[in-house]
């Protein structure tokens, strides 16, 4: 229902340095993943979470806004990302972190699947690992 596809740039940095990391979401027709924030407190929003592995860092994700659609018996408007979506963020490992020449960024998403008859899956985390490059 949801492929996810990542990117860091630069992929090639020191300890230290920022990263970009861009997440692309592709959402199967006819489904839909609740934005973030949620419209509504008992909504499941899809969050982006990373960390490079082996070092402490910081990250601060953006999303972008939801589309607003009515679905389900209440028809209520709710902000969600459908087809495809892009989220980001910045991370910062600390400096001095690593020796190693290479390592990765650990990337999370967390997500609740729902289809346009407003029945939804599971929440699910899916993952993937982004190489980087130290110089």
């Amino acid at each position: 229902v949801v492929r996810i596809k990542g990117s860091l740039s630069p992929d090639r940095i020191a300890p230290g340095d920022p990263v970009e990391i861009s997440v692309t979401l592709t959402i199967g027709s006819g489904w839909h993943l609740h934005a973030y924030p949620a419209s509504h407190d008992f909504l499941v929003p899809t969050t982006l979470d990373a960390r490079v592995a082996g070092a402490s860092s910081t990250f601060s994700p953006r999303y972008p806004e939801g589309t607003i659609v009515r679905i389900g018996p209440e028809n209520e408007p709710i902000a969600v990302y459908e087809n495809r979506v892009v989220l980001g963020g910045t991370i910062r490992s600390e400096r001095g972190a690593t020796d190693r020449r290479e390592g990765w960024v650990a990337v999370s998403l967390r997500a609740q699947a729902c289809n346009d008859s407003g029945q939804c899956l599971a929440p699910s985390i899916l993952t993937m690992d982004l190489p980087i490059y130290y110089k």
